[in-house]
């Protein structure tokens, strides 16, 4: 029999039943913040941000001096948005951006960063190699074309504002907007060019099959319903201030540069090992706690549902099923 904390959607159902027990979050409020990252927050916020940088020279001046300014501007900014640098592609220049150490991200430009982004080949090889990771995307450049490699992380997290692309000069913002994807902001392709998703084995994530991972906006975002519930309570837990975004992400880089040194590439399984190492740290709940509550759940009868989650029922969903959000 598989030990129960072992099952990644058990260990967050015990950790959420905790926290909502001990009053620090609330489950509607989960809900929300899920919703909010999966429909309201994503690449269309950044596309929006080149646009108008690409139609106003006077925005695009202010959008290099300042970043964050210039895009709150246009009603983006909040958690992982609080100083962005923009740099610009052209004159030779090519930018890609990473965070080497965990996946420090854009959020209120670019959604929810993607599985590649996250993924160790991806955080070690495009600094070692990255005009070869880059041809796995389908973006080839001339020898000549310097490439800059911009490492995100907790303090400063890197946008790449693409070159505009040709023939588009009785486009509008909208029109222009739509020409650009979430790898033209990473810097993985050219704006306007088709593709953009790897091809290698140890880059590509599986879209087809019974295990394809649900989609937000024609973008990937979360494997599983346990790890959309993982993230949402560590964001309510933050929003809540019972823990900072700080902390929780050096526990995040230490849990992920273990699995690296192991050779495991888990990244939802590491966050969830975070959010527990946080609770502990600050007095929330302490791993002794949470194992015995994973016990608890696990010991229920099938089908039972808990007084933990009964607001599942009265949202009309139950958030541990194998079905979508």
């Amino acid at each position: 029999m598989t030990e129960p904390s072992s099952d990644p959607a058990l260990r967050i159902e015990a950790i959420e039943s905790l926290l909502v027990d001990a009053g620090l979050v609330q489950p509607e409020r989960i809900d929300a913040l899920i919703a909010r990252y999966e429909t309201e927050i994503g690449p269309m916020n950044g596309a929006k941000v080149v646009a108008r940088a690409w139609t106003d020279p006077d925005y695009r001046e202010r959008l290099l001096a300042d970043g964050t300014s210039a895009i709150a501007e246009l009603g983006f900014g909040g958690a992982q948005g609080e100083m962005m640098v923009v740099v610009p592609n052209g004159d030779g220049v090519h930018n890609v951006v990473v965070c080497t150490l965990c996946s420090c991200y854009p959020w209120p430009v670019l959604g929810l960063p993607p599985a590649w982004y996250k993924s160790p080949e991806y955080r070690a090889r495009v600094v070692r190699e990255p005009r070869a990771v880059l041809a796995e995307f389908g973006t080839v450049l001339p020898e000549s074309t310097e490439i800059r490699v911009w490492d995100s992380s907790a303090e400063i997290r890197y946008l790449v504002l693409p070159e505009r692309p040709a023939n588009t000069e009785t486009y509008g913002e909208e029109e222009l907007a739509a020409l650009v994807h979430r790898g033209d902001m990473i810097g993985v392709r050219l704006a306007g060019v088709e593709g953009g998703e790897p091809t290698s084995v140890e880059l590509v994530l599986a879209l087809d099959g019974p295990t394809a991972p649900p989609r937000s906006n024609g973008e990937l975002v979360f494997d599983a319903p346990w790890q959309s519930r993982v993230f949402g309570v560590t964001a309510a837990l933050v929003e809540a201030d019972h823990v900072t975004w700080a902390d929780f992400q050096q526990a995040l880089i230490g849990r992920i540069g273990a699995a690296d040194a192991a050779g495991v590439d888990d990244y939802w399984g590491c966050w969830s090992d975070a959010l527990g190492d946080v609770c502990s740290a600050s007095g929330i709940a302490t791993a002794d706690q949470w194992q015995e509550r994973i016990h608890e759940l696990a010991a229920r009868p099938p089908g039972h549902r808990d007084h933990h989650h009964d607001h599942d029922r009265h949202h009309g969903r139950d958030h541990h099923h194998d079905g979508g959000h």
